[in-house]
Parts: structure tokens; sequence; C-alpha cells
């Protein structure tokens, strides 16, 4: 049965939107505060009186941005039946824990893409794509929906989409489109999502122990195999199709991949590191160079790229690339040797975790680089742009745009909400958020009482790896920044409603499988 969920106890809990309010607003304050005391401006304006709401203090002549309005007021809705003039097909390919920058198409030194270099030559490139949220199941229904968290309400693991909330198969389905997916995370499972009831075809099936954890995945080859099975088994080949693969790996803990054609790296300089930085279930026995991992990530990566191409390959075979919208992106990337926490992701909003990469083929496209910042809450907006989509009468707006409309001064939404490092052994709740708007970043912390523990900004062109936090005062994209929090219907970042979905403890089997398959299984540590 269906559980309800139920928020966390909090220290200071906030039961009305009142007290909320007040507590952003004591967050407004400690930045004004902040701000003035460090840059010694004495002309500074006076902070908001205590019990006004934060967007309304501002400090410049530049507004804030109206936030959006809960998912219960507002939403995106499909036509029960819709008839579009043109119906391509469209492919959708997401890799687990992808930073944009290991890839090589993106200009990293080592070839780990040759694979997806060549099938995107064509393509656009999105330089700067974020994901909406850090961990998987937030960042995926944001892909999926076109909206930010705050809005599908799906927040943590394990937490079902809710009913009212469309996504792109329900949209493509009215249309006509036969509908699929193979997903390789168990974290994705309909049973953990409730996303398979959007799809014709779901196939969910993670049956491959990951090593050090009791969690269960599909690794790339599997997925390829399961997606062309799918594409050669249809009955209606000349009915369009939305098929979406989510790979998982490179999700660490990383291996150096058994198959001989996948690429090998190896480092010359060592990098001592402190193992206590490394999450346990990614730490190796004995490995104290930090270059060590990296090659390993870097291997898993050359092992996906060469799936997804041999993917690529038959689906053009087969006859659909030429006129299909292909799309390759990520739902979060990966820490590597830097800030708190090495090899991780869902803890914070550092551009290693967020900045994921964006490819989109068209028919006829030619290349292009496209440098303003994007969402991946962009992506459904602008595949049903492409299509020319009609959404229903009175139908609200998503929270992403059509990349085509985007521009450098649009506020493009990060966060992550989840257990951060705060010493060895010890482990915080904190919900961080960031406003990256052209080059430049803004983010604030709070822990589970809505207090602030950190703010500021970055100059990503100067400042990249973003090791030089710069003050900030309140107006214009701060201020817009404070008015996310206020208006989330989950304080902190953390579920105050929903249905909470099933967690597998043990492998997800296909349906049909032999007794000897079942056995080489079970052989294998796959199969209990």
């Amino acid at each position: 049965m269906e559980a309800m969920i139920s928020a966390p106890r909090m220290q200071n809990q906030f039961t009305s939107t009142t007290s909320f309010a007040f507590a952003r607003s004591a967050l407004a304050i400690f930045l004004f505060l902040l701000a003035a005391a460090c840059d010694g401006n004495t002309n500074a304006p006076a902070p908001p009186a205590a019990g006004t709401s934060a967007t309304a203090a501002h400090t410049d002549a530049e507004p804030s941005e109206t936030p959006p309005a809960p998912i219960e007021a507002s939403r995106p809705e499909p036509q029960p039946s819709v008839e579009l003039a043109k119906t391509p097909n469209i492919l959708l390919v997401s890799v687990d824990t992808l930073r944009a920058d290991h890839l090589s198409i993106y200009g990293y030194e080592r070839p780990t893409s040759p694979a997806i270099d060549a099938y995107f030559a064509d393509a656009t490139v999105y330089n700067n794509a974020y994901s909406a949220e850090a961990n998987t199941p937030p960042s995926v229904m944001s892909l999926l929906s076109g909206l930010y968290p705050s809005r599908h309400r799906v927040r943590q693991f394990y937490q079902r989409i809710p009913a009212a909330v469309p996504v792109l198969p329900d949209f493509l389905g009215a249309a006509g489109y036969e509908t699929a997916a193979v997903v390789s995370n168990v974290v994705l499972t309909n049973e953990a999502t409730g996303l398979g009831t959007r799809f014709d075809m779901y196939d969910d099936f993670v049956d491959e122990r990951e090593e050090n954890l009791k969690v269960y995945e599909r690794r790339a080859s599997r997925t390829t195999d399961a997606g062309l099975a799918w594409l050669n088994e249809r009955t209606d080949s000349e009915r369009p199709h939305f098929l979406w693969l989510h790979y998982i790996d490179p999700h660490g803990p990383y291996e150096r991949p058994i198959d001989a054609k996948t690429a090998t790296f190896d480092h010359d300089t060592p990098q001592p590191i402190d193992l206590r930085r490394v999450i346990a279930y990614q730490r190796k026995p004995g490995v104290t160079d930090g270059k060590t991992y990296i090659d390993r990530y870097d291997e898993e990566i050359a092992y996906a790229d060469g799936e997804i191409g041999r993917f690529l390959a038959a689906y053009d075979a087969l006859g659909y690339g030429a006129t299909a919208i292909v799309v390759l992106t990520a739902d979060h990337g990966e820490t590597m040797i830097e800030h708190e926490v090495y090899f991780n992701h869902g803890h914070q909003v550092w551009n290693s975790v967020m900045r994921v990469p964006l490819l989109v083929r068209v028919p006829g496209g030619n290349r292009a680089i496209v440098d303003r910042p994007v969402s991946l809450a962009d992506v459904a907006p602008t595949l049903l742009g492409m299509i020319d989509y009609p959404l229903a009468p009175r139908s609200k707006s998503f929270d992403g745009k059509p990349v085509a409309s985007r521009s450098d001064t649009d506020s493009i939404s990060l966060e992550a909400g989840g257990f951060n490092q705060a010493g060895v052994g010890k482990w915080v709740y904190r919900q961080h958020r960031a406003l990256v708007s052209g080059q430049h970043k803004w983010f604030t912390s709070v822990d589970r009482a809505g207090d602030v523990v950190a703010s500021g900004s970055f100059d990503l062109v100067a400042d990249p790896g973003e090791v030089n936090p710069i003050e900030w005062r309140l107006g214009g994209k701060a201020n817009t920044l404070l008015g996310w929090f206020e208006a989330d219907p989950d304080p902190v970042g953390l579920p105050t409603s929903g249905l909470k979905g099933e967690r597998f403890e043990g492998p997800k089997v296909a349906p049909g499988r032999t007794p000897d398959q079942i056995e080489a299984l079970r052989a294998l540590g796959y199969v209990e």
C-alpha cells in the first residue's frame, strides 16, 4: 500500500505560512548585515522589517522575478487528443553522474566519448546546461516535466510523482506517439517513482548488484540491448515513437569495465587524498591516489560511450535517426578531487555536480555552440515546441523555456537537499539553492530550521572552480533566490506531502527468464 510522506520533525518547525515567511525575513536580514559588514557600505539601505517577506527586500533597481506557483495552483496540461502536422521520432538519452567537462566533445583532454562526438558532430552543444537538482529522481522529474522540484514536488528518493503532474509521455501519447523507456537505476523503477504508468512500455529491470552496496542496476551493454529489443519488436514502425534510455554508468563505485574494447586510462603523477573525504561506498581498499579514481571514472564514461554508440548506430540502421530529434544529457555530474566531499553528488550545487552535457541533434542541423545558461527543465518545452504541440486551453506555463528563447539575463534554478559532511563522521541536513544568470551564480544554504549557514556568489568566468565566493547584497537576483525559498511549498526542500515509493532491497528480474538464466545471475551474485 502506498504510504503518505509526512514532513520530518524539525527544530523551529514551520507550522504556518507566516512563520515560514518570518524565517525567510530573518535570512534576508542576515544577508543584509553580512554584506554591509563586509563591504563597509555606510549608505546601504535599511534591512526589511521583521515579518516582511524576503522577496520585498529590494535594494537596487532590478526587480526580482515572480516565483512559480505551486503545482496545485497551476500546471501545463496536455490535450486529451492532439493531431500534429509533424511527428518526428524523439530519442532522449540520459547518462547518470556524467560531468560535461569529462566528455571530449566538451574539450576534455582524454578521448572518453568518440562515439558521442561523432554522432553529435552536427548537433547544438549547450556549454552551460544545468540540472535542476543534484539527485537523480528530482532531476529526472524536471527533465521530463519541464518543472522545477518545488512544482513537481519530487524532492527525495523513493517519492512517487503526483498524478497531477504531466510528463513528456503524457503529452506525446496524447498526440499518437508510442512511448517507451529503459532505465537502469533502481531509484527510477516504477515502484520507486510511479513513472512506469506514464509510458506504453517501461523496462526497469535492474538485477546486477553494485560493488560495496546492496543496490541493483543494469550495466550499459544490457541497457542498449533492451532498447534495441524494443525497437525490433515494435509492431507498428510507422507510428512515431518517444524513447527514453537512462544509462547508469558511470555512477560509482567506479570500476574498470571488463569490455576489452573500452579505452583504459592511467596517469603519471599521483595525487594522495584523505580517504575520509571520499564517501564510503566509493573507497577502494588501499587506494589513496585520487587520480586512480578519476582514471576509473573516465573509463566508465568511455564504456558507456561505446554502448550508446552501438545503440545510435543501430537506430540509424533501422532508419530512425535521419528524421529523429535526438537529445543526450545527464541527470547530474560528480565532484572529483574538489570541494568538501570527493567523488560524490547530491550534497551541493557546485558546477561540478550541476553542470551537465546537453546535445540536441535535429534532421538537417548544423553544428552550433550555445554559451547562455539553460536548464534541464527546458528540455520538455523545447521538444514540444519543436513539434508545435498545443497545450490545453487555460494551461499554465512550464518553469523551463524552449532553449531558443533563453537569454543571458534569465534565472536558472539549481538545488540540492540532503546530508552534508560537517566534519569527520558527522553529517547534517542542508538545503542548497543557487541561481545562475549569465556568468554569475548566487547561492544560499539553510539548515533544517531554515537558518542560513552559507551564502555568496561566483563569477563563473573568473572563478570556474568556485573557490573564491563573493559576498552579495540584497536586490535583483539575490531577491529572486530568496523568493524561491519563501515560495517553496516544501520548507527547506523536505516534502510535506506526497506518495511514498517502494524501495527494492533485491534485484528486479525481467519476467520470462529461464531457470538457467536466473541460476547464472545467482552465480554472479546478481540474484539471491
